[in-house]
């Protein structure tokens, strides 16, 4: 499998300037604007500037004329106007555009037209101006995509006022490439708001809120007398025994941070998974969770499961296999899709419509065997540590920094649920 690096940019090369009746000139370049690579779609931005110094002109008619790779691309297509679009009125100009079109494509050759229904036209500066957006479906990743403009023959490309100026030219040629993604999303029902439908942070130390505690591992907490969590992540006990370095050289989090959660790449079917690769990763308000280091994806099996744990929920996997793609991207988001489940077992707990959360109340993961669930022994650790706060506990079901009978009505809420995910 490839790996590629993200490739935002463009190359620029200056050609000869074409002579035109007009004194000004331009410059042309091409921008990629998205590469979706799951989705096979690439969108690339034209622009158009003036290249001399203090020569501004009106731009009026246009024909952005260039060549692809159709081993690389394939169905050109417009997908937004950009600002030389519609209606365009300011200091000294009125522009009416009417709708860009793609008429006069053929072949391996776009003819993206932009025609000034009416007005002066609009200033075109040094500074660089979209003029649209294209979208392409990408079929080999394998192949060059070389978007070339077209500047010789009866068709060369133009941005004219009232006659044209002279061109540069921006070419991008390449291949198309891209970062390694891992995205999951996920919310935990203890710490949901389902009035921000975002989650707390009262684990987390903020100096305009006084329900923070500053109690996450590494903080310095918000009282003077209560005991700090000591560094790091905290899923270095059984059952989960893990022994990475994730965040002992925390101090200070991002105040978006509501806790940690454990992360799993699982090889195999349910019930006979292997661990293939697995990490702490810090979880924010609004669901998303923030890794340190993301996984080799060519060391990766050809298809897997993510599993996501947490002190105090019950776990999470998603409800099928995924793929191992030249994408190189996982992107889960476990708000919007229940997790696996198996015969009357759940997965996660519906909040709102289409908002789903993990269950809270499984602090006594030990004994979670051979599946996760919410029973009498996570009721039995919460008795041990009910009445402490300002303190970092697992039995912390809301997770507000105290365990009290708030927490004890969470478990009874979902005492008796069991998840189809197994230990």
């Amino acid at each position: 499998m490839n790996i590629y690096q993200f490739f935002t940019g463009f190359l620029l090369f200056l050609l000869p300037i074409i002579s035109y009746s007009q004194d000004y000139s331009y410059e042309l370049r091409f921008q990629v604007h998205e590469f979706d690579c799951n989705n096979g779609v690439l969108l690339v931005d034209i622009e158009v500037k003036s290249s001399t110094e203090g020569n501004d002109f009106l731009i009026g008619n246009q024909n952005y004329r260039f060549t692809y790779n159709q081993m690389a691309l394939t169905n050109p297509s417009i997908k937004n106007e950009l600002t030389l679009s519609s209606v365009l009125v300011g200091n000294g100009y009125t522009a009416f555009f009417n709708p860009h079109n793609l008429m006069g494509t053929m072949g391996n050759t776009v003819s993206y037209n932009v025609q000034l229904g009416n007005g002066t036209g609009y200033p075109i500066s040094q500074e660089w101006v979209a003029v649209g957006r294209l979208q392409f479906e990408v079929v080999n990743l394998d192949a060059p995509f070389n978007l070339s403009w077209n500047t010789e023959g009866m068709s060369p490309s133009t941005a004219i006022a009232s006659s044209s100026g002279s061109l540069h030219q921006g070419e991008l040629k390449g291949y198309l490439t891209f970062e390694k993604r891992f995205e999951l999303k996920l919310f935990l029902e203890g710490a949901y708001d389902v009035n921000t439908g975002k989650m707390t942070t009262f684990l987390n130390l903020a100096a305009d809120d006084p329900l923070s505690r500053g109690v996450l591992p590494g903080q310095t907490p918000f009282a003077s007398t209560t005991i700090a969590t000591p560094a790091g992540q905290p899923f270095n006990q059984a059952p989960w025994d893990y022994n990475g370095t994730e965040g002992m050289d925390i101090i200070a989090y991002a105040p978006t941070v509501v806790d940690w959660v454990y992360v799993s790449i699982l090889q195999g079917n349910p019930g006979a998974q292997v661990v293939a690769w697995r990490a702490a990763a810090l979880l924010h308000s609004n669901g998303d969770v923030e890794f340190f280091d993301l996984p080799d994806f060519e060391q990766l099996p050809d298809e897997f499961y993510i599993k996501v744990d947490h002190r105090n929920h019950m776990a999470i996997m998603t409800p099928s296999k995924l793929l191992n793609t030249e994408c190189n991207a996982i992107l889960v988001d476990f708000t919007k899709v229940n997790s696996y489940t198996s015969g009357a077992q759940f997965g996660q707990k519906p909040l709102e419509p289409g908002v789903f959360a993990m269950f809270g109340g499984d602090s006594d993961k030990v004994s979670d065997f051979p599946f996760y669930s919410i029973s009498g022994s996570d009721k039995i650790q919460w008795s041990i540590e009910n009445g402490i706060f300002d303190a970092y506990r697992s039995n912390d079901f809301n997770l507000d920094g105290e365990v009290n009978s708030l927490d004890k009505l969470l478990w009874v809420e979902n005492n008796g649920i069991s998840s189809g995910v197994s230990q």
